[in-house]
């Protein structure tokens, strides 16, 4: 009388009862208090959402399989820290090679950047192609700082999916993604920017306090750069005294300097040469570069609105003496490839008109002959 309303419906009760005890047992035949609590909870959790009794147990279904899924693989936080350990050891590196601490210290920071952008208790089989991009181009400003990060994640999914947390690697070479290339050359008044702004820069207008130094002494270290496509590494660590020779119109670049550890010869065309009689004879001693270096070209080519250009000056010099009618091969050995298809490679597509580039070469001290050309 209390639970149904017919005597009919209390009997077909009673069979599903007879049935479920025939097939399961005692325990199929009823519920504890407990699971009945439970059972509930569940079916007013359906309710509110509006699942039929069918959509609840395929929820279910999939729930467990989810939760089964989360003990089956760590979380993003531990991935990465094993990740790391690994990478600390030499473990995971090819050939057990030791990676320096500089490159660990990157890689760390670009990894515990992903865990706080995802959440360290998202579980690593999670991350996928468009989520990783979305992030990676999130926290980069610049063309360089994506690659790099694009570079990090990519081991360590790549790391991720041989263990068997993904299914693939998410960012393969087919899925490489990167943002519109930036310009890699200066403009004639962007270059001009660069030499007006060695000076000190002590509360400039707009830079900020970080950058703040007196760059007074890197109008030379820009030129041979800008004019004697030098890398910046080779410039930090030449001197007047045992690598420049305005007597010869050469630049030593030695075994030591060079990033490819061969010895060649820089020649001074006009422009630079310019810049190097520029500077008062009493300077000319010494490391050529600032000391501040970095904190230093950091500050000039803020001021000159070139932060976002990937190694603008030696491209700089490679792109113009090409419009200038200098062979690519010349042009290569004065970079200090190593063989002439790295300079095709580069620079053969990028091409700029001859006048840009004779305004380029005549970027020179104001007491310089105005008519310098770069020479042939």
């Amino acid at each position: 009388m209390y639970a149904f309303k017919t005597k009919a419906e209390a009997i077909r009760y009673r069979k599903s009862l007879e049935e479920a005890k025939r097939e399961f047992g005692r325990s199929g035949q009823n519920l504890t208090p407990s699971q009945q609590e439970t059972a509930g909870k569940l079916f007013e959790m359906a309710e509110k959402a509006g699942f039929s009794l069918g959509e609840m147990e395929e929820a279910l279904r999939v729930g467990m399989a989810r939760v089964s899924e989360v003990r089956r693989f760590p979380t993003l936080a531990e991935a990465v820290e094993e990740f790391m350990a690994g990478k600390a050891s030499g473990r995971l590196n090819p050939h057990r090679k030791q990676l320096t601490p500089r490159y660990l210290r990157e890689l760390r920071i670009t990894l515990v950047e992903l865990v706080e952008g995802f959440g360290g208790d998202m579980v690593v089989s999670d991350l996928d192609r468009k989520s990783l991009l979305r992030h990676i181009e999130d926290h980069s400003p610049g063309r360089s700082s994506f690659n790099a990060r694009l570079a990090h994640i990519r081991i360590f999914t790549g790391w991720a999916a041989k263990e068997g947390w993904l299914k693939s690697q998410p960012l393969d070479s087919t899925d490489k993604h990167l943002p519109k290339a930036a310009k890699d050359t200066v403009e004639p008044d962007q270059l001009r920017a660069m030499f007006d702004a060695c000076r000190p820069l002590y509360d400039e207008p707009g830079l900020p306090e970080r950058y703040e130094c007196d760059a007074s002494q890197a109008a030379v270290a820009i030129a041979l750069q800008a004019f004697g496509g030098l890398r910046a590494s080779e410039v930090r660590k030449l001197t007047w005294e045992d690598h420049i020779s305005l007597e010869t119109c050469e630049v030593m670049v030695s075994e030591d300097i060079a990033k490819t550890s061969a010895m060649r010869i820089v020649e001074i065309n006009p422009s630079l040469r310019a810049w190097l009689e520029w500077a008062p004879r009493e300077k000319r001693q010494g490391p050529v570069a600032p000391f501040t270096w970095n904190r230093t070209m950091s500050a000039i080519r803020h001021i000159a609105g070139v932060s976002n250009l990937r190694n603008p000056l030696r491209t700089s010099f490679a792109v113009y003496s090409r419009a200038s009618g200098i062979p690519l091969e010349r042009i290569g050995q004065q970079l200090g490839h190593a063989g002439s298809e790295v300079t095709h490679k580069s620079y053969a597509n990028k091409l700029v008109p001859s006048g840009l580039a004779a305004r380029y070469w005549a970027v020179v001290p104001e007491e310089a002959t105005p008519s310098i050309k770069v020479a042939n």
